[in-house]
């Protein structure tokens, strides 16, 4: 099996060279020794050489591992992008069937991943006629119809994250997929070329295990929608040995530490620093000051409970605890008391922080608002007051997330 080689692909440029190197070697770490890997890197002409050369001596920390750099030109790839925090390099796993033409398939790994397990079995996925394979994307089954309706789809069940993807090459060669991917893209759709994809290979795609393209952030600010998605087994089994961790929201574990995961991106990072000085001063640095004044440890659910904000937030945490069988609030506090009396049978009041007559020793506060700076100052006042269970809403349905998985896991096993 040592002349058997796992075909690999990533895209970066300059604003994700680290991440990038990251990836790569926490792939290496956990790779299959009976195999070589070829690691392809897509990379725009206007590199670095410098920045090219750090992702070849990650390449060759292993013996078993080859790298390909591929430079893409801007004449090959002339899209604009529509998602702030994604770059053009985006668009180039759009051509990736025809860059390596001495592969039949490939795994593509954006750069925003760390690999935690050995997954040369996805090398040995029979597609078939089948283009790509994927894990289904949870936050397009929100609201289906309209993305049915922008896509142009009859339905949005088998739609795919692009983030981990099997790639079957030689079906893309054969069936000429480039022109139909580039004539797509022109579109300009939201989700840029994950919308090309699922569109242009729409019932032509396999669907992977959630493992293999777990989602911290997907999974933690989910609501109820994804076990419609996902089985709670799978969920449990994928947060408590993923295979590869994708951290697809806009903040990324390398810019805040209070990322969910964060340590399992941390971790290969020092581990790399430590054999390649040359990659550090890419630590993560921004602390959540929100996440530092109200820093969740456990909730006490014997205590008075009560959250802060009676908008949107509030009713999504108020379905969520419902879901995962965690008491009621007893009361809800907003400033707009007098315009809102209930939520979901539950009591809108005034905020009591001024209140001298009330002891706050008995309780938790869960502060349900989504701007930073309102949140910031809920917690500074609910600390004033001497109340020492202040809690981001965000943070506590982690805590639930954890239980709810942790028992799925106690209740069904692992598989």
């Amino acid at each position: 099996m040592k002349d058997q080689e796992i075909c690999v692909a990533y895209a970066t440029d300059s604003n994700y060279i680290v991440p990038t190197c990251v990836s790569i070697f926490s792939l290496l770490r956990n790779c299959n020794p009976d195999y070589t890997y070829c690691i392809n890197v897509m990379i725009p002409y206007q590199i670095e050489q410098g920045e090219r050369n750090l992702i070849e001596k990650v390449c060759s920390l292993y013996e078993n591992c080859r790298c390909n750099i591929i430079v893409i030109s801007n004449e090959q790839v002339n899209i604009e992008t529509t998602i702030h925090h994604i770059t053009t390099t985006t668009y180039y796993r759009l051509l990736l069937h025809n860059c390596i033409p001495d592969f039949d398939k490939c795994i593509w790994l954006d750069s925003d991943t760390v690999v935690c397990a050995d997954i040369s079995e996805l090398n040995n996925l029979e597609l078939g006629d089948n283009y790509l394979a994927g894990v289904k994307a949870p936050g397009y089954r929100i609201d289906p119809d309209y993305h049915c309706r922008r896509l142009g789809l009859s339905s949005i069940e088998g739609y795919i994250n692009a983030g981990v993807l099997v790639m079957n090459l030689r079906k893309l060669r054969d069936d000429d997929m480039e022109n139909t991917f580039i004539d797509l893209a022109t579109n300009k759709y939201e989700s840029q070329d994950q919308d090309v994809l699922n569109i242009a290979c729409y019932g032509k795609i396999s669907l992977l295990h959630f493992r293999f393209n777990f989602q911290p952030f997907r999974v933690f600010d989910a609501d109820e929608y994804i076990l419609e998605v996902f089985p709670i087994n799978e969920i449990a089994s994928s947060y408590n040995s993923p295979a590869i961790v994708h951290f697809l929201d806009s903040v990324k574990p390398w810019q805040d530490r209070t990322y969910d995961f964060n340590d399992f991106w941390r971790n290969y990072y020092i581990d790399l620093v430590r054999i390649l000085p040359d990659i550090s001063g890419f630590s993560a640095v921004n602390e959540n000051p929100v996440a530092e004044i109200c820093r969740c440890s456990q909730i006490d659910f014997i205590k008075e409970l009560v959250f802060y904000g009676a908008g949107a937030r509030c009713k999504e945490m108020l379905r969520f605890f419902r879901f995962s069988g965690t008491k009621d609030p007893d009361e809800i506090w907003d400033i707009n008391y007098d315009k809102i009396s209930e939520v979901d049978g539950i009591r809108v009041v005034a905020p009591r922080f001024d209140d001298g007559l009330k002891r706050f020793d008995d309780l938790s506060l869960i502060i349900c608002i989504d701007d930073k700076g309102i949140a910031e100052e809920v917690a500074r006042l609910g600390k004033d007051a001497g109340i020492k269970d202040i809690l981001y809403s965000k943070e506590i349905k982690r805590v639930l997330w954890s239980k709810l998985l942790a028992d799925s896991l106690d209740m069904n096993g692992t598989n």
